[in-house]
């Protein structure tokens, strides 16, 4: 039997003692001074003794009340023994529960699930938590610490542990926020870093000060950047609006075991101060800049990845190849309204600066046809890309002469699948990697490919045309090789498909997949809808369509689901988009 808390009797001897007391009391009929009506306290009597772990105590207490005339007394005297019986009824309910399943999971394994149910736990770079544009109130914060209850609220076993664990408290979400004259408020507070004890920090902060007089000034958030300096791995600051001196002099400590860094601020069209984190980030690996005029002449040669978004000053060719020369180990380059800018026509430096381990580049732009830096990649010596990504923001498709630039680096012979994105949307996007091309384009745009530069023909082998109004109209003559098509989304346009490869296109054609999700939306031409229920009624056979005598092909209904599998997403538009690996 155990212990009683704070007493070395055990807890069948407190209970003998207790029981020992009510009767005592219950026999000092000399000290009655008044009688108490029945009647009048059965009520009390019985809310009390239902606090007892045993109901034999609940007539030993009305015999207290009964001969104790002074109800005052009695409350002081019997109001310890209750709460200490409540106590032991607490106790024998967490023995109890101590010897269930849910209390026996090992520390490690259930370290391991709260860590699993952290949504704000991020290998992209940067996090999209910090990065919002728009955010007028604390929801993606409340969703970063939404495991809190899940992990902390179910009993004390699980509390205990989630507690007592740094590591689920080194990576924190912090949401700074000003409406009117009001101090700053800070969501969670920051007294939750505490918990994290002396782990790894992986620290993102969103900022929103409306003035910027001293008073305003989220001081505590400065403090506490301070403390953390010589912890923290990584760390992404969203500041709305420009950087206030206070921020600027936080950021002048030294942070020696940083590895990732986003600033995303408008810094008022100056450089980052020379003094900036102490003149040196060693250990930096991922930097990601937003809204920035220049860096300091900083040299971090052991980067990996670098994004850049909305320089105001965009630097010379030769200025930014200084930057990537000092940067051997890059093997991620993004620019968004950054870098160099370069004309067609421009006259690129007889220079070639060596990335050796470069395999992913981005480049977009919100304003122009084509991103003015892509050309950048002519001035680069390096292995073959495993990705390119080329996003620009006006209706007109992407010119051939991005795709020359993209195959450059990248062998098109291993590409064996086209993927086309028709939204109505207001940019165009292509993507390559080692075997997929992605394509997003405006509706009813024909889909054609240009004529590859280092190969006689395309090895296109899979088609997938995904569209919310109709199914693309295809060049067939750029897919020579073709061996299936599977359309997603809408079905309008099916017999026009049809029709266009009764000629012979794409001979070695085996099969055309209809996948419109779990229930088929309405098909509204005549001809669409006869083909298409003529699949359904056929199910799960396929149809014949048959071209002549030895080249036909099939059309089968595909119940998987509306999009391609690895591109689900909850946005209208599934793919492509600018993710950072």
């Amino acid at each position: 039997m155990g212990h009683y808390k704070g007493s070395d009797l055990t807890i069948t001897e407190l209970l003998s003692a207790l029981h020992a007391k009510v009767i005592d009391l219950s026999e000092r009929k000399e000290h009655l001074q008044q009688y108490v009506s029945l009647q009048k306290h059965r009520s009390f009597i019985l809310n009390e003794a239902k606090k007892c772990v045993d109901l034999r105590y609940v007539f030993h207490l009305y015999h207290i009340v009964r001969f104790f005339g002074d109800l005052q007394y009695c409350h002081s005297q019997l109001e310890q023994y209750i709460e200490k019986i409540g106590d032991i009824s607490r106790l024998f309910k967490r023995c109890f529960n101590a010897a269930s399943d849910i209390n026996q999971l090992p520390v490690e394994l259930l370290t391991r699930v709260f860590v699993g149910i952290q949504v704000h736990r991020s290998s992209k770079f940067p996090r999209p938590f910090a990065i919002k544009k728009r955010q007028d109130d604390f929801s993606g914060v409340k969703e970063a610490i939404s495991w809190v209850p899940l992990a902390t609220h179910v009993c004390n076993y699980w509390r205990e542990v989630a507690l007592s664990t740094p590591s689920l408290w080194n990576d924190i979400y912090f949401n700074v926020k000003q409406a009117g004259f009001d101090k700053p408020r800070y969501y969670p507070p920051l007294s939750l870093l505490l918990r994290s004890c002396s782990a790894p920090l992986h620290i993102a902060a969103h900022v929103r000060i409306n003035y910027t007089d001293h008073g305003s000034e989220p001081t505590k958030l400065y403090e506490a950047l301070r403390t953390i300096s010589q912890r923290t791995e990584t760390f992404q600051l969203h500041w709305d609006g420009t950087l206030q001196a206070g921020i600027m002099d936080a950021l002048r400590h030294p942070f020696p075991q940083l590895t990732s860094l986003t600033l995303c601020s408008e810094m008022g069209g100056s450089a980052l101060p020379e003094e900036i984190f102490g003149r040196e980030l060693p250990q930096l690996r991922r930097l990601s800049l937003w809204f920035y005029n220049c860096w300091p002449h900083h040299k971090f040669p052991n980067l990996t990845h670098i994004a850049l978004n909305d320089q105001h000053i965009r630097p010379s060719i030769n200025g930014f190849l200084d930057l990537l020369e000092s940067t051997p180990r890059l093997e991620f380059l993004y620019l968004c309204e950054a870098g160099p800018k370069i004309d067609r026509t421009a006259i690129l430096p007889q220079r070639a600066v060596s990335l050796p381990s470069l395999q992913i580049a981005q480049f977009a732009t919100k304003v122009s046809a084509e991103p003015d830096s892509l050309s950048i990649l002519e001035c680069l010596t390096m292995r073959q890309l495993t990705r390119c990504l080329v996003r620009s923001g006006y209706r007109p498709p992407i010119s051939p002469d991005v795709f020359e630039t993209i195959f450059t680096h990248i062998n098109p012979e291993g590409i064996i699948e086209l993927c086309v994105y028709q939204y109505q949307r207001y940019f165009h996007v292509l993507e390559v990697d080692a075997s997929r091309i992605s394509i997003q384009t405006t509706p009813r745009t024909l889909v054609t490919l240009p004529a590859p530069t280092l190969t006689s023909s395309w090895n296109i082998k899979h088609l997938h045309l995904v569209s919310d109004v109709e199914i693309p109209r295809v060049d067939w003559k750029s897919f020579p090789n073709l061996l299936s098509i599977t359309c997603y989304d809408s079905l309008d346009g099916i017999k026009a498909l049809v029709t266009s490869l009764s000629l012979d296109g794409c001979p070695l054609l085996e099969t055309i997949y209809l996948r419109g999700g779990e229930q088929l939306r309405r098909v509204d031409k005549h001809g669409d809808g006869e083909l298409v229920q003529g699949v359904l009624n056929r199910f799960p056979e396929c149809t014949v369509i048959q071209r002549n005598p030895r080249n036909s092909y099939r059309v089968a209904l595909d119940p998987g689901p509306l999009l391609p599998e690895a591109f689900q997403t909850e946005a209208s538009i599934t793919l492509p988009q600018l993710d950072y690996p």
